[in-house]
């Protein structure tokens, strides 16, 4: 729904939009809210509702305002789940590491106030100081994610698509 107008429906099943999609921001437009129905397994669906204030700028240079993906993209900058990948970018065609959905779940999940405590080696491939350790625990001390296997969490690995099914489900509860 784009200024509160009314809601677009996509099809179900529809998990992105494009430009010529109906969330496509028309000139002008200052929000965007965006309706989830995330289907429930023998119970009710889940609706969540997220609304995006557009600025009148584009944050990243590599998101444009039109981009089909930016209203999300602003939404988690916005809710300081990400701040991007540097200069100035979001780098929206880039894989996401294991280590990088560990900060991007416990920062949605917890909210940007939220500290993990301190890494202690759990994991002998995320060695306490090393890039996203302390999340990487945190979040296996949550249930989340036990690791790719052999002790270890793989924390450069792609996540692939089936990974973060589980992950969602199991941090949102879903």
């Amino acid at each position: 729904r784009i200024n509160g107008g009314a809601w677009s429906v996509l099809p179900a099943g529809t998990l992105y939009g494009r430009a010529s999609d109906p969330l496509a921001l028309a000139q002008g437009a200052n929000s965007v809210e965006v309706r989830v129905t995330v289907p429930g397994c023998g119970a009710a669906p889940t609706v969540r509702t997220y609304t995006v204030d557009i600025p009148s700028a584009q944050r990243f240079g590599d998101v444009g305002l039109n981009y089909w993906a930016y209203a999300f993209i602003e939404a988690l900058a916005t809710s300081g789940v990400t701040s991007g990948c540097g200069g100035g970018n979001f780098c929206p065609y880039k894989t996401v590491t294991r280590a990088q959905m560990a900060v991007f779940l416990l920062r949605a999940v917890n909210g940007t106030g939220y500290t993990p405590p301190p890494a202690t080696g759990v994991f002998p491939d995320a060695p306490p100081g090393s890039f996203a350790a302390n999340w990487i625990e945190a979040l296996a001390a949550a249930g989340i994610s036990g690791g790719c296997g052999g002790g270890n969490f793989c924390p450069n690995d792609p996540v692939t698509r089936a990974q973060m099914a589980v992950f969602l489900v199991r941090a949102f509860g879903l």
